[in-house]
């Protein structure tokens, strides 16, 4: 049989072109309902010959068309159908069989996102993560989680999750990247076996507001202050201040203005650097005195210091004497600058030698807290308390 299409050669029964796939059934079906051309007068033998132009033709079944009877139907093999039936079903059976294996792992989807938030919020080893951030301050939250990577083994019933979450308080906003690592079970469902932080050198902390007056005050240790300009970026973590300052205290006053700034470092506020302008006068101007008392029945050493010099750059001057035992008195005439210009209460003194005496050096610093002077002589280990006289 050829096809009608391409011209193909195929078995005689064929359904289908092996060549191009038409459909070879509406010719067979052609074929058998010819015109049955009426029985001619030739006889026809009784071994079921025909008499056709002087010779018995054979009417076996291997002649390719077969004669009908009237009223008789034509009947398709139907083998190709029952093939594509069966191929049906089991395709069915298939889905069926991994609709059912899917579903014993929790569907197509891992764990849902709320639940996710829910196991971290539970999670010791996510909270000993986060806690540090926040400076210990439990009360953060998650405000987005998203899941960045997926992979799921339907073997094992696990689901592996890589994900950005974001966390605030009311100070600090922090994103984060973390690996968590599921299992599923038939009646538990998904439960997290682990959090791990990754990435953590790219986590970033941003603050929501700046510094507050009370670190203000902690930094500067004045006894008053007046902010008179300030300027934020929590963007880029910077808080500037310009502050006015006030100290007024027995040993000395202070007055004038302070430029801080801060930069927002790890998950807090620190002051980056300072500027003082500001204007001491000094209340020491005087005499002073004290004592070092060796103990076990030494004489002990008495100080006497008389200021007579103490103005606002620093600069001191002033005669100290020491009454040793077997009442020996050394007298020095003492000069003096500030030790450190950020620390305006403590001084550096010297008295040069001379023909009785080597050079004296120490420090002089102001104790504000208990109304006293603290000498520290360079060549003794011991300190000096003074109290105005």
């Amino acid at each position: 049989m050829f096809c009608p299409k391409c011209g193909s050669q195929n078995q005689d029964f064929a359904f289908f072109c092996y060549s191009c796939g038409t459909p070879l059934e509406v010719i067979h079906a052609e074929q058998l309902v010819q015109p049955i051309q009426q029985p001619s007068s030739q006889p026809v033998s009784s071994t079921g010959q025909m008499y056709q132009s002087g010779v018995y033709q054979s009417m076996s079944p291997e002649m390719p068309a077969q004669l009908m009877q009237p009223g008789q139907h034509i009947q398709t093999p139907k083998k190709h159908t029952g093939k594509i039936i069966g191929l049906a079903a089991m395709v069915l059976a298939v889905i069926i069989v991994v609709i059912i294996i899917v579903s014993t792992i929790g569907g197509q989807s891992g764990p849902e996102k709320n639940k996710i938030i829910s196991d971290l919020a539970a999670s010791k080893d996510f909270h000993a993560v986060m806690n540090p951030l926040f400076a210990g301050d439990s009360g953060y939250s998650i405000q987005e989680l998203a899941v960045v990577l997926e992979q799921k083994n339907q073997q094992n019933k696990t689901d592996h999750l890589q994900c950005k979450i974001t966390l605030a308080d009311s100070k600090i906003k922090c994103t984060t990247d973390f690996n968590l690592d599921y299992s599923y079970y038939d009646k538990g469902g998904w439960i997290l076996d682990s959090a791990t932080p990754v990435n953590k050198e790219k986590w970033k902390s941003i603050p929501l507001k700046g510094v507050d007056e009370e670190t203000i005050k902690s930094v500067i240790q004045y006894d008053s202050f007046k902010i008179v300009n300030h300027k934020t970026d929590l963007v880029n973590g910077k808080d500037e201040f310009v502050v006015n300052v006030v100290t007024n205290s027995d040993m000395y006053s202070e007055s004038g203005t302070v430029n801080l700034n801060f930069v927002f470092s790890g998950n807090m506020w620190i002051l980056a650097s300072s500027d003082k302008k500001t204007t001491i006068n000094y209340k020491i101007i005087g005499k002073w005195q004290g004592m070092y008392d060796y103990g076990d029945g030494l004489v002990p050493d008495n100080y006497t210091i008389n200021i007579t010099k103490a103005d606002s750059q620093g600069n001191i001057k002033a005669d100290i004497i020491i009454s040793y035992d077997e009442n020996k008195t050394d007298t020095f005439h003492i000069t003096g600058v500030l030790h450190d210009t950020d620390n305006k209460l403590s001084f550096d003194i010297m008295a040069p030698s001379d023909a009785t005496h080597t050079q004296f050096t120490g420090i002089l610093t102001i104790d504000t807290s208990n109304n006293q002077l603290v000498l520290k002589e360079d060549n003794r280990n011991y300190y000096v308390y003074l109290t105005r006289k």
